[in-house]
């Protein structure tokens, strides 16, 4: 029986070979000289003409060596099979690596002696014994194992009709005739050696492998050398070469496309090595179409550090295109968090998700995501973020999709930095001494107020603050107000001057929580209803639970339980007012005992909410209401804040 063996000697991978970022937008170099197909030798045998004339186990060897040390996870999806077993495929092909290793080192340092010493020889027949079992185990036993029946099947049939068909047999006599080497051994003139060349595209490169594979090893007069080129469509080209005389070869390499797309051609030529010159073997060609594609190119934030709070860094990712991908073509760009031990608080905008429209043509377009720390944040730290291309319209999306490890890292912020004698996360904004917990909100004029600012940091809207807020009762569902222009006039400040604000719809079944204090028999201003106007302990939050609340102290007469009901001597005097005619005033019938409608307490512990209606009517805080027997039965009173009257 023959020893099979396949000796592989590859030159690194394009990681170290060559870079994107080492190239010119229109030369990428040529490391070797480009050496031509030619006629092939008398009695070649071409896999795609004959594929059953080779080997079972040479189509094996080539392929999984290939896979062994590309490591391409392209090339092994090929077969067809789902990521796990795409998995222990290349792992089965890294395994060769360990008897490789040791016969290139023994051939390497053996290969010029014609005779080689008896232990050389007895540890190289040891080391292709272990190769031929080896290989027979991987078939046998390793891949049905771990592949499964249906997928052993599906390998088989790969490289039945797909690897053999790469392949070409060349018989060693007709070598050794081209060489004009003398006679040999019986074993070495009825030997063959194979030629493997394939391509495939992956991570915005496209690899050429050249690949021998002899069925006879005899150290001393016959090496291979494979030189490899890759064209690209617009001639660009690299070539390289493995082997330097070595009995058997698989050279791997590859040529980062730019933004080139469309037929790629991966030329492999053979020559044999002898000690009277260099002569050629045989030649292939494959070709790898590289469709209209879109990655991501690069990404990194500007600035890398930035301060502890309201300091801002754009990250700018670069997403390439290819030639043919269409100006207007979209890519969706997600960045998220992979991690941020020290907990530092920040916002990302547009969002964290984003589409841009692509210049498309070979150009590239950036997106930006800002970072921004906190007002308030308390934290420096490192924050780590990985950016991934989710989406792309108009086009193919290709590899790398995906960008990790950008890294932007913040200072930790001092304390009370705008010198206004508040810090976090009681000041929500330390850059600027107008905002603080101190500062008075006005209650009037509130239309010249700005929509969206917070100057006393208790999370109101000023303009909303400024109108002012009453506790109001539902009893049926949702409480439906409305907007301030069809609201009332009610003077809610207190000030003398009836204003107009969001209120009540006509005849609803919701009511606002009243006292008459001055004993008129009138409800006639805010200060009478339970709000941020209404009398209360001074606080940086002024609400009408907080002015409800008085009544449970003991000194108000309460019994300082959490709650108001018949033990408080308030409870008898509280009235909730329906506004039936929506005219802004308490009329006879309107104002009603809180035992008449069914409510024995009301609850003292209210809870935040964020509610907001399509007005802009804020429902700030909300505390539950019980009824007969202390039944809690869906109703609720709510503190809420008036949108302004814009």
């Amino acid at each position: 029986m023959r020893i099979l063996l396949t000796l592989l000697l590859t030159i690194s991978l394009i990681p170290t070979i060559i870079t994107p970022a080492s190239l010119k937008d229109d030369t990428r170099p040529v490391r070797y000289q480009k050496k031509s197909v030619q006629i092939d030798l008398p009695g070649t045998i071409d896999g795609a003409i004959n594929p059953s004339s080779i080997p079972d186990n040479i189509a094996y060897e080539l392929f999984l060596g290939a896979l062994g040390r590309s490591s391409s996870r392209k090339l092994a999806e090929r077969v067809g099979l789902e990521d796990k077993k795409v998995d222990a495929l290349l792992s089965e092909g890294r395994s060769f690596e360990g008897i490789i290793t040791e016969l290139e080192e023994i051939i390497r340092r053996n290969s010029s002696e014609l005779k080689p010493n008896q232990q050389v020889e007895a540890r190289l027949r040891n080391l292709q014994q272990q190769r031929e079992l080896y290989l027979a185990k991987v078939k046998g036993l390793f891949l049905p194992r771990k592949l499964g029946d249906a997928d052993t099947m599906k390998l088989q049939t790969y490289i039945r009709d797909k690897i053999k068909r790469k392949i070409k047999k060349i018989p060693v006599a007709a070598i050794r005739r081209v060489a004009v080497l003398g006679p040999t051994d019986t074993q070495d003139k009825d030997s063959s050696v194979y030629l493997y060349t394939d391509s495939w595209y992956e991570n915005a490169t496209v690899y050429g492998v050249g690949a021998v594979a002899a069925d006879y090893i005899k150290l001393g007069e016959i090496g291979y050398e494979v030189t490899t080129t890759i064209t690209a469509p617009d001639g660009i080209r690299y070539s390289a070469g493995s082997g330097g005389g070595s009995v058997a070869v698989v050279n791997v390499h590859g040529l980062p496309i730019e933004k080139d797309d469309g037929r790629y051609t991966v030329e492999s030529v053979f020559e044999a090595e002898t000690p009277f010159g260099s002569y050629y073997v045989s030649g292939s060609v494959a070709f790898e179409e590289v469709a209209g594609t879109v990655t991501l190119s690069d990404a990194a934030f500007i600035p890398t550090t930035i301060a502890g709070r309201n300091d801002v860094a754009e990250l700018k990712v670069a997403v390439r295109t290819t030639t043919s991908v269409p100006k207007g073509a979209t890519a969706t760009v997600e960045v998220t968090e992979s991690s941020n031990f020290n907990g530092v608080d920040y916002e990302v905008s547009p969002g964290r998700l984003q589409t841009v429209t692509l210049e498309g043509l070979g150009l590239s377009t950036t997106a930006i995501f800002k970072f921004k720390t906190s007002p308030t944040n308390q934290n420096g730290g490192t924050i780590k973020s990985t950016v991934t291309l989710i989406a792309v319209g108009g086009a193919e999306r290709g590899k790398p999709d995906e960008i990790s490890g950008l890294t932007l890292t913040v200072n930790a912020p001092s304390q009370d930095d705008d010198g206004d004698g508040y810090s976090p996360p009681d000041d929500c904004d330390d850059t600027d001494p107008g905002i603080n917990p101190g500062v008075t909100i006005p209650t009037s004029n509130c239309q010249e107020i700005a929509i969206g600012t917070d100057r006393n940091c208790n999370g109101i809207d000023d303009a909303q603050e400024c109108t002012g807020s009453p506790i109001i009762v539902g009893f049926s569902g949702e409480i439906r107000l409305t907007s301030p222009a069809d609201g009332v006039d009610f003077d809610l400040n207190g000030d003398g001057i009836r204003e107009r604000l969001s209120w009540t719809r006509a005849n609803s079944e919701t009511a606002w929580l009243a006292l008459d204090r001055n004993g008129n028999g009138y409800i006639d201003n805010g200060r009478e209803l339970f709000g941020n106007f209404s009398p209360q302990p001074a606080s940086a939050n002024p609400n009408g639970f907080l002015a409800l609340a008085e009544f449970d102290k003991r000194e108000n007469g309460g019994n300082g339980d959490g709650v108001i009901d018949s033990r408080d001597a308030i409870y008898s005097s509280l009235r909730l007012w329906r506004d039936a005619n929506h005219n802004g005033i308490s009329e006879s019938g309107e104002l009603r005992t809180l035992q008449s409608l069914g409510v024995e307490a009301l609850d003292l512990d209210y809870k935040e909410s964020r509610r907001r209606d399509r007005y802009g009517n804020l429902f700030r805080h909300r505390a539950k209401v019980y009824g007969t027997n202390r039944a809690h039965v869906g109703w609720y009173a709510w503190d809420v804040f008036f949108a302004p009257l814009r």
